[in-house]
């Protein structure tokens, strides 16, 4: 009889260019899309030239979210919503939660929020209310194109 190792809950952070390209959903417990799970997280910047650094640097910013919320677990607040365009449009259902650290042992679904582009990197509650002015995304053309390329 084979055993498996069951973790529960299960949390996910996508900050990650690639991570769930064709559309986000709830592949864990909780999961987490800072900037909307799309998007090359601010502060880094995708040039040709230099795809993978701009890979890694999107890549990176989960430990950099991750050590910043250990530090402080209310650090990113983050919105229960169905979608990214649910966020941006402001009908998210008013549930939070905190990335990181901090996450609610009995919470599950999908949360959004923004951050800062520099450290510190949480918004702390006004990350929850889209602003989009430090995001980088990219158009679903573009990411399906990068996508093939995996």
């Amino acid at each position: 009889m084979e055993k498996y190792l069951s973790l529960d809950p299960v949390v996910i952070l996508g900050s990650f260019l690639f991570y769930n390209i064709q559309s986000p959903r709830l592949v864990s417990t909780v999961d987490f899309y800072p900037n909307s799970g799309y998007a090359l997280q601010p502060g880094c910047s995708l040039t040709l030239l230099h795809l993978g650094r701009s890979l890694v640097c999107s890549s990176h910013s989960a430990y950099k979210y991750w050590s910043e919320s250990v530090e402080d677990p209310s650090a990113f607040e983050a919105i229960a919503c169905d979608s990214w365009t649910q966020f941006e449009a402001g009908e998210c259902t008013g549930t939070t939660n905190y990335m990181g650290y901090g996450y609610f042992l009995n919470a599950t679904g999908n949360f959004y929020l923004e951050t800062n582009s520099e450290s510190p990197y949480s918004m702390r509650e006004k990350g929850i209310i889209y602003d989009g002015s430090k995001l980088n995304i990219l158009s679903a053309e573009v990411l399906e194109w990068l996508g093939s390329l995996i």
